[in-house]
């Protein structure tokens, strides 16, 4: 039977996909999640921005909407 990490699951070390991952991957396997971590807070970053600049676009075009209807 497999050992895993007591509350990820997965690598008994790290919780990274299976023990086996040091074998697949090599050591950086282990980092995984710690350097994965600043690419996902920009890709979310970047996301959070998109979706602002969204809300801010659609605000603004129903405010010109409201105004042109009290004209």
């Amino acid at each position: 039977m497999d050992k895993q990490h007591p509350t990820m699951g997965g690598c008994p070390q790290c919780g990274f996909g299976h023990y086996g991952a040091r074998h697949v991957y090599g050591n950086k396997a282990y980092q995984y999640a710690r350097t994965q971590q600043p690419w996902f807070d920009k890709k979310m970053a970047v996301h959070a921005d998109k979706l602002q600049a969204e809300i801010r676009k659609t605000a603004l075009a129903n405010r010109s909407s409201r105004a042109q209807a009290h004209i």
